[in-house]
């Protein structure tokens, strides 16, 4: 999802304040940030998620949805601050022991060292996120419609009956 675009979905189940959405087009999830993050759980796999139904919205509406700005705010400071600010620290720590133990190329070593801790625990904590946040339903896009479909003559079911081939 992208910060200023939210997604639509389809309220499968509704349940105790929550609801199970699906997503049509997986293809807009995979070429999303926060879902290659995991933030929104469904990492692009067109899997259903639960998020907060609070528009409720009841089983068939399409809905629109959204993350909360603190959580998003949060894991693109995991995946990317704090890489970099891991490597810089890193390299600066190395810049400065390799000149106090005489010790060539100790700032790459530091740094890159610093750059895979600094990864792995911003994916640690990507995933304390994902189980504390939850996405919520910001809208009702179109609620669920029922259509009375007349009586038909045969000929008229067997030119329908051509399409349920």
């Amino acid at each position: 999802m992208k910060p200023s675009v939210s997604e639509t979905g389809t309220v499968v189940r509704t349940k105790d304040g929550l609801a199970l959405v699906t997503i049509g087009d997986v293809k807009t999830c995979k070429g999303c940030g926060m879902a290659a993050m995991g933030l929104c759980r469904p990492g692009g796999s067109g899997e259903p998620f639960w998020a907060d139904n609070r528009a409720g919205a009841k089983e068939g509406d399409r809905v629109r949805f959204a993350i909360e700005g603190k959580a998003r705010k949060k894991g693109f400071f995991f995946m990317f601050g704090l890489p970099l600010l891991g490597f810089l620290a890193g390299s600066i720590a190395g810049h400065w022991l390799s000149a106090v133990a005489d010790l060539a190329h100790l700032d790459i070593i530091c740094g890159a060292a610093a750059l895979l801790a600094s990864v792995l625990w911003g994916i640690s904590q990507i995933k304390k996120l994902e189980k504390k946040e939850r996405l919520y339903i910001t809208e009702i896009v179109s609620e669920t419609q029922v259509f009375h479909v007349p009586e038909t003559g045969a000929e008229a079911a067997d030119y329908l009956s051509a399409f349920g081939k």
